[in-house]
């Protein structure tokens, strides 16, 4: 199948990354992200676009790093990957992981980082003459290798595993009613290159 896939090189890409401090935590997650990467293009159909770790603006001063965008018929998937071990309470407000029996330490929320993320995604759509398609965003929570103690507080949809995510959007192919035109998929996906 092999979906498509385009590389941003753009000005914002190459900025972020030419002052980012490259540690050994920063490769761990990368080698994960690279892994989810093959696994979309290679079970995805060839319709669809696969994009890892777009740079956009967010805000004066400020960009944001979305882990992966998927671009397909039924829909615009950004993802948000951890690769982390242990077990997570998700709070309503808070997010813990533990560190004992019944300890929890709080934590940052990948969900908050991740509403910032659409937050910002959507606006550089609509700045982009794509305002038609942001219903068709999908914000997604890509939580490799977690266990959780507590779980129903999540509201974005979340996923376990890379294919699990793929058996929900191959679901969507027939059970969403609006299609995003493959001109438009490589138009999204060729301004986003270019970013």
């Amino acid at each position: 199948m092999l979906a498509r896939t385009y590389r941003q090189n753009g000005p914002l890409r190459r900025e972020f990354y030419s002052k980012f401090n490259k540690d050994e935590k920063y490769f761990k997650g990368k080698l994960s992200e690279l892994a989810s990467n093959r696994i979309f293009r290679f079970f995805l159909p060839r319709s669809a676009v696969v994009m890892s770790n777009i740079v956009l603006p967010a805000g004066k001063n400020s960009v944001i790093e979305i882990d992966h965008i998927i671009i397909s018929k039924t829909g615009i998937y950004i993802i948000e990957e951890k690769n982390w071990r242990g077990t997570y309470y998700c709070g309503p407000d808070s997010w813990y992981v533990m560190t004992g029996y019944n300890k929890f330490k709080p934590i940052k929320s990948p969900e908050k980082q991740h509403e910032r993320h659409y937050r910002f995604f959507i606006k550089w759509m609509i700045k982009n003459g794509f305002g038609q398609y942001i219903d068709m965003v999908k914000p997604t929570l890509l939580l490799n290798r977690m266990e959780f103690y507590h779980s129903e507080y999540i509201k974005m949809n979340f996923y376990r595993f890379p294919f699990l995510l793929l058996f929900d959007i191959y679901d969507d192919y027939f059970t969403e009613k609006k299609r995003i035109p493959k001109e438009v998929i490589d138009k999204i996906a060729q301004k986003l290159a270019s970013t």
